[in-house]
């Protein structure tokens, strides 16, 4: 969704034609700050965790999921 800035998608079935990832230009701006927001905090925990820096893994990973990132 990142690489394509939450543009529309064409339908894989040839039904809709095209689908889009939101109603407005607002709603996809949105969501598309919010899939760069995942990205990047994705990014850092994969890296944190390939450093062998769990704590920071975990954080990373709990904000992508709003606190509700399960710990053991």
């Amino acid at each position: 969704m990142a690489d394509r800035a939450c543009r529309s998608l064409r339908d894989p079935l040839q039904i809709a034609g095209l689908i889009p990832a939101a109603k407005t230009p607002a709603q996809q701006e949105q969501a598309l700050r919010s899939v760069l927001y995942a990205r990047d905090h994705a990014l850092a925990a994969l890296n944190a965790e390939g450093d062998g820096d769990c704590q920071e893994a975990l954080r990373q990973w709990d904000l992508i999921y709003n606190g509700n990132f399960p710990q053991r």
